[in-house]
């Protein structure tokens, strides 16, 4: 017996994990077959079409992130001025884990944007089967650190200058994960830190103004506002943990003790973002400067107590009713390879085909 509920406990992550890999098909192909109608319909119309698309599978991210995973949110700052009406926005955060792409989710969707998001990603992320096709087409970004081509993401920022919907840009200023397990990674930020002559942070990495640099020259007219936010896991205050963030299997499958995600948000309107690429450098390193002192003030406080000033949510929970509906429909798409041989078949070939001819696609338009 004792067995059994081992061998089942090891095995919870794969449900959640199968769950929104394999939904991924049935979502490529209704997003393929929509994007034909970008040769008929309005880019507005088709916009709106695949925002809504695109809302209707993050719904099913948040079932296994919020509501699967039983986390509870407290949130503080300026929580209540970003979720009272849609705005296009520039979202950076401290980068520690997986879970961190979620947040945005999280949030937009208590604003009501959650078709609204994209994202700059590591150029590595357009190899992800089916779904590196679909980021791309859909207005995200792929960047390479070490050959940025800077005239391509102008270029590919212009699709987001043109919307006439709002929209939310992520960007991850560190450019990779702060973690106490990348040693490595945390000296070298410091080191450029120094040669800069910049203040040296201790618990998120020196942030890189490239990105923001170029998205806010690019897109400053169409933009509202910059959400700062900053993400603290309750698990690192947990003893040996500090600078360790949960993975994502941790985060959705673990023990319900310390599952607690602390929210951050300070609204800053873009007015209020300087004009000069000196003086926007000097103020994001001064916004991280702000997220160590934060992340400090985190670590020193009680568990269980409230991590940053300003609480305003102590405890903001998804209903069920916000992801249901995802859940019924992306679960019915996946009945047929589940209780046929012959439809399982079908999405094997349909996975590796479709993997292979959408990576070609995305090769081919972005050259």
């Amino acid at each position: 017996m004792l067995t059994a509920l081992l061998l089942i406990d090891r095995l919870r992550p794969a449900a959640p994990t199968a769950l929104l890999a394999l939904s991924s098909l049935p979502y490529a192909i209704a997003a393929t077959s929509v994007g034909v109608l970008t040769a008929f319909v309005p880019k507005s119309l088709f916009v709106r079409i695949d925002n809504a698309m695109y809302s209707t599978y993050q719904r099913l991210v948040l079932f296994v992130f919020e509501n699967f995973s039983g986390v509870k949110l407290s949130l503080y700052g300026d929580v209540e001025e970003c979720l009272d009406k849609p705005e296009s926005i520039l979202f950076i955060c401290n980068h520690q884990c997986t879970v961190d792409w979620v947040v945005a989710d999280m949030l937009a969707i208590r604003q009501g944007t959650l078709g609204a998001l994209r994202y700059v990603l590591k150029d590595t992320l357009q190899y992800v089967p089916l779904f590196g096709w679909y980021f791309y087409q859909r207005g995200c970004m792929y960047v390479n650190r070490h050959g940025f081509d800077e005239s391509l993401t102008v270029r590919e920022l212009q699709y987001l200058k043109n919307m006439a919907l709002p929209f939310w840009l992520v960007l991850f200023p560190e450019g990779t994960r702060y973690s106490k397990k990348k040693p490595a990674a945390i000296e070298k930020s410091q080191q450029f830190a120094e040669s800069r002559h910049l203040e040296v942070l201790e618990n998120v990495l020196t942030p890189k103004a490239r990105g923001l640099l170029i998205a806010i020259n690019q897109l400053r007219s169409s933009l509202d506002a910059i959400y700062d936010v900053t993400i603290a896991y309750e698990q690192t205050r947990m003893a040996g943990r500090r600078g360790i963030a949960p993975n994502m299997f941790e985060f959705c499958c673990g023990t319900m003790a310390r599952k607690r995600l602390h929210l951050h948000v300070e609204r800053i309107p873009i007015a209020a973002v300087p004009t000069d690429d000196a003086g926007v450098r000097q103020w994001l390193h001064q916004r991280f400067v702000k997220k160590d002192e934060l992340m400090e003030q985190f670590y020193k406080s009680p568990p269980d107590s409230a991590a940053f000033p300003a609480l305003v949510v102590e405890e903001s929970c998804l209903p069920i009713s916000s992801t249901i509906c995802s859940l019924v429909l992306f679960s019915a798409s996946l009945l047929p390879p589940i209780l046929s041989a012959r439809w399982r078949k079908y999405y094997a070939i349909g996975y590796a085909s479709g993997s292979v001819g959408l990576l070609v696609w995305l090769k081919i338009r972005r050259h």
